[in-house]
């Protein structure tokens, strides 16, 4: 590396389980390419070291052809400070029937290209319609090389933007009198109707905040006007189960092979895609990926009260249909087996009964 005193590099290492750097060793590469948190290394001038220790993945990888190892390894020269980037902002949909968001909460990833620790002080929109602010007004700090995810809470003062742009103002904590601003990020907000799949956002129980797909059942009467409204008002009296979809590994439930799999049916049920946090899941559905199936059931009651929904039956959030398919398969054997006071239904397709303790990685 050229220079004439220390430079902040930035490494992502996609594929990789492990890395030594001169010899320093480096547990947790990018394994299954999420791209979202590299090293942060300060490095002197010179040549340096890199010594990978790389594995096949039969479920990432795929188990057909040739058995080779998909290996990316990229280096930047970082400018020290608050890093952020526009495809870490994560966002709800915009519900065209009220012109507003579908839920209430965001976040977005940043990262300390410093060698201090800095501390965020708040998120600033670029335009006065919008207001941003921290989740319960908390303190974030983020040492040296740190990448984690700031939650906020969004609010719109007119109608829904097509784009959300903002910057995040933070300060040095051995500085605390100075303060800058990251470069202003732009995030498109995609637009849906009610009554198809579209994209909510809730608290996770570690604090962080996650997305799901939900929709709302069909709900048909053939009864006109006044007596119409009458009948829809009355259906809310009555609940309707959740079905939940659990998603296999690498799939992201806002593709539209998930999201879109069951628009063509009329379901008098509550249809739930949870992420899981990420879309491997991060522990195959049965530790904090099943925490996030359970907020994204409970994050129905609160989208009922913001959406004022009146146009069918309320979600019955103890009475569940679970199906998966593949590592969804094993989050069904898993949901049906651990929580059966909720599950009346299941249906598992091509999933493990025990992934937890089948799945081992050979060197």
């Amino acid at each position: 590396m050229k220079g004439s005193g220390v430079q902040t590099v930035v490494l992502y290492t996609e594929g990789a389980l492990e890395l030594y750097i001169d010899g320093h060793h480096h547990f947790g590469g990018d394994l299954y390419q999420l791209r979202r948190v590299p090293l942060v290394l300060q490095l002197d001038p010179g040549p340096h070291q890199l010594d990978l220790r790389l594995v096949r993945d039969v479920r990432a990888n795929g188990g057909i052809g040739s058995p080779k190892i998909d290996v990316s390894i990229r280096a930047g020269i970082a400018t020290p400070g608050l890093s952020i980037t526009a495809d870490s902002v994560l966002m709800p949909d915009c519900l065209i029937e009220r012109n507003d968001f579908a839920s209430s909460y965001g976040s977005v990833m940043v990262r300390n290209d410093h060698n201090q620790d800095l501390e965020i002080v708040k998120l600033r929109p670029t335009k006065d319609n919008l207001s941003i602010s921290i989740v319960n007004d908390r303190v974030i700090r983020i040492i040296p090389g740190q990448t984690r995810p700031v939650a906020f809470e969004i609010k719109s003062h007119s109608d829904c933007p097509e784009s959300v742009s903002f910057s995040v103002q933070y300060k040095s904590v051995e500085n605390n009198e100075l303060s800058e601003h990251t470069q202003v990020i732009t995030t498109a907000v995609r637009r849906k109707s009610i009554l198809s799949p579209h994209k909510i956002t809730y608290l996770h129980p570690g604090g962080i905040i996650s997305k799901a797909i939900i929709q709302p059942p069909v709900w048909k009467t053939e009864m006109e006007d006044d007596a119409s409204n009458a009948k829809t008002s009355e259906s809310k009296a009555f609940l309707a189960p959740v079905l939940l979809q659990l998603h296999g590994s690498g799939v992201d439930p806002e593709n539209p092979m998930v999201a879109d799999s069951l628009t063509s049916l009329d379901l008098h049920a509550w249809t739930v895609f949870p992420a899981g946090v990420t879309p491997w899941t991060g522990d195959d559905w049965h530790q904090w990926g099943f925490y996030d199936v359970k907020a994204a059931v409970d994050a129905l009651s609160t989208w009922i009260d913001r959406n004022k929904w009146s146009q069918g039956p309320i979600p019955a959030l103890d009475s569940w249909m679970v199906t998966g398919h593949s590592n969804g398969g094993q989050g069904t054997w898993y949901t049906m087996t651990h929580q059966p006071d909720y599950v009346f239904a299941g249906a598992p397709v091509a999933g493990y009964s025990s992934i937890q303790s089948v799945f081992t990685i050979i060197a």
